[in-house]
């Protein structure tokens, strides 16, 4: 997926634990999608703060899953909000 990405992709939420999971290639994939300015909120937790498997963000008795799922809500309005002001500037683009 890393090689077929542009600045055109769309903005991404990306975490993953720290244990026995994917975190090398989430963080790879992130640096990449900043790289080409796509908007990225990434959550990542050192082993140092507590040892997290692949699916961490769904055990919501961690303060991690909280802290991860707030960081998801504001990523998904923030981005909601950018997509209803790009429909109302293409709306009145056409009516002019």
């Amino acid at each position: 997926m890393i090689d077929h990405i542009s600045p055109d992709f769309p903005p991404s939420f990306i975490t993953d634990g720290n244990t026995g999971s994917f975190e090398e290639q989430g963080l790879e994939l992130a640096a990449k999608l900043k790289g080409y300015g796509v908007k990225v909120v990434d959550v990542f937790y050192p082993k140092e703060e507590a040892e997290l498997g692949h699916e961490y963000q769904f055990i919501m008795n961690t303060p991690q899953a909280r802290q991860t799922y707030d960081k998801l809500i504001g990523f998904l309005s923030d981005t909601n909000s950018s997509n209803e002001s790009l429909k109302e500037n293409r709306l009145q683009s056409l009516n002019h």
